[in-house]
């Protein structure tokens, strides 16, 4: 068997035994939980309310296993994610906000094995968190964010991650914010 031209070939990718193409999807993917990083920059249009932007870097891993062969693909996704927040409680330099928004993601760069893989789709997805901020200086914190957020599926995604497996997500992120 060998992995022939058309692995990004409507999410999935096909092995080649005889004259009949095997679709992959009927094999089973592992996927490893994703793993972002970002920074995020505030704009108080007033004392308690936030809009909120930045970049996220996301990497994606999962292997699927095919006989006795190991698929190995990693994804990187950009995302830039816009919200709206409100400072909820505020206490010396202790606050607490409460947000919602979306974002958009772009992959960057996918490998399938030894294989780059293009995917030029626009991903979207919906958010909502609560966070736990430290103010460093008047214009810089420290936070913990326990976040919900919904992925929306392509139509036909060229690759199948933990997200499109999973489009109900919580996740716990921690980071820099920057506000001005």
């Amino acid at each position: 068997a060998y992995v022939s031209e058309s692995w990004a070939h409507a999410g999935g990718a096909f092995f080649e035994s005889d004259p009949y193409y095997l679709s992959l999807e009927t094999f089973p993917m592992r996927h490893s939980l994703p793993l972002s990083f970002g920074l995020e920059i505030s704009y108080f249009p007033s004392s308690r309310v936030a809009l909120t932007s930045g970049l996220d870097l996301s990497i994606y891993n999962s292997v699927r296993t095919v006989r006795t062969l190991e698929m190995r693909q990693r994804v990187h996704y950009l995302g830039i994610p816009l919200k709206a927040e409100w400072v909820a409680w505020q206490a010396g330099r202790f606050s607490t906000w409460l947000g919602a928004g979306g974002k958009v993601d772009r992959c960057i760069r996918a490998r399938i094995g030894d294989q780059s893989v293009q995917d030029n789709t626009f991903h979207w997805s919906v958010m909502a968190d609560a966070s736990l901020q430290y103010a460093l200086t008047e214009h810089l914190g420290l936070y913990v964010q326990p976040e919900v957020s919904w992925y929306f599926k392509p139509t036909q995604p060229v690759l199948q991650t933990y997200r499109t497996e999973h489009p109900f997500m919580f996740t716990v992120g921690a980071g820099l914010r920057i506000g001005f």
